[in-house]
């Protein structure tokens, strides 16, 4: 082998290594921007109410967009953990009439405030130019009901909170240093919804949304500092 092909063969080796392998993530603070598409499991909520005595499904609700940021801290490799802030907005669809049990067109909407505790395990490995993770974590969710309302009916505007707990998992790809492409797919659950809504005629009207469980596509960027 001569020089110019000896040289040439490092070269691309060199070149190779840079763009098919991952160095070790560098530890320290890092802040996430994501967003991404969410769809309700059953897209039907059902519920009970006390004066109904009985579980019945309640409101149609659209998908959702899903948007959130996070900060964290990478430890020495693999794992990370993150504290978590997203929101999500169903459109109502349909509301059911509980006197003849038919749905009806419906107007509204549901926000969805989720604040979480998130820990990662990522997979990086020396050849890889993508970097697979897992995560899971905890929190709370405050939900609130906006306008919502069927037709010659009042508008109903109640929130509620509950615990929540997400389940994780994706890819990431080093773009710079500093700079992370991550996707992922997300998948929530929110227990029990407990809610109360006080009547025109001064009685108030107890009731509670079963758990919700709610799927998402993600994508995002992840700065180190």
């Amino acid at each position: 082998m001569n020089t110019k092909s000896g040289f040439a063969a490092t070269a691309l080796a060199a070149g190779l290594i840079v763009a098919f392998s991952n160095a070790a993530a560098a530890e320290g603070l890092y802040g996430s921007l994501m967003g991404g598409y969410s769809f309700l499991q059953d897209t039907t909520l059902g519920g009970e109410r006390t004066d109904l005595n009985r579980n019945q499904d309640a409101v149609k609700l659209d998908n959702s967009y899903i948007f959130g940021g996070a900060i964290g801290y990478s430890f020495k490799d693999p794992w990370r953990v993150e504290g978590e802030v997203t929101y999500q907005k169903y459109d109502v669809d349909k509301i059911r009439n509980d006197d003849t049990g038919v749905f009806q067109n419906g107007t509204g909407d549901v926000g969805v405030l989720s604040f979480g505790i998130n820990g990662f395990y990522d997979f990086r490995q020396t050849g890889w130019s993508v970097v697979p993770y897992i995560g899971a974590g905890v929190g709370a969710v405050y939900a609130d009901a906006d306008d919502v309302q069927r037709p010659g009916r009042r508008t109903l505007n109640e929130s509620a909170v509950a615990p929540t707990a997400v389940g994780l998992l994706g890819v990431s790809y080093d773009l710079s240093k500093s700079v992370v492409l991550t996707a992922g797919y997300r998948f929530q659950w929110i227990g029990v919804l407990d809610g109360s809504h006080l009547r025109g005629n001064g009685t108030t009207v107890n009731a509670e949304v079963d758990d919700v469980f709610i799927h998402s596509v993600t994508a995002g960027l992840r700065f180190n500092f």
